[in-house]
């Protein structure tokens, strides 16, 4: 039986918790994601949503030891840099820890921990006769009339 091994990579993770420190996960090292980007990841019985702030193909822990990364959603686009370097210095400066603080950044949707997915309109207003629509506005309602007269094709 010939089993093809395959290349892990280790991501270091900021999580919503207090500690101060960040978290090891592997992922296939065809599928590491780029620093600032969402991870989905098993935290004692619980899952959650964290941000990588590292990937290396070597740890200084025991590789059996390190649990797999659930999900790389990819419903955001990973923090810039000046994001990061942002809340490293909030965390630093109020003592705070840097997954809090990344935590916080985020919308409330992305906090979860599951993929983000974007709400479908509630409804789509429409004139039934614009005519009638640019006759009722005020004359000085130039800005409602100038919207009102786009027609969108």
């Amino acid at each position: 039986m010939t089993g093809v091994l395959k290349k892990c990579a280790y991501i270091s993770v900021a999580l919503d918790v207090p500690l101060t420190r960040l978290f090891e996960y592997s992922v296939l090292e065809e599928s590491a994601p780029e620093m600032g980007a969402r991870v989905i990841v098993p935290f004692g019985p619980r899952r959650l949503a964290g941000v990588v702030l590292g990937v290396a193909t070597e740890t200084q822990f025991d590789s059996s030891k390190i649990r797999a990364a659930i999900a790389l959603p990819d419903d955001m686009p990973p923090l810039s840099e000046d994001v990061l370097a942002l809340a490293r210095f909030c965390a630093e400066y109020y003592g705070h820890p840097l997954g809090q603080v990344l935590a916080t950044a985020l919308p409330v949707a992305l906090r979860q921990p599951k993929a983000f997915v974007q709400p479908e309109p509630s409804g789509v207003y429409q004139a039934t006769n614009l005519d009638a629509l640019l006759q009722s506005l005020s004359p000085r309602a130039s800005s409602q009339k100038q919207l009102a007269s786009c027609r969108v094709a």
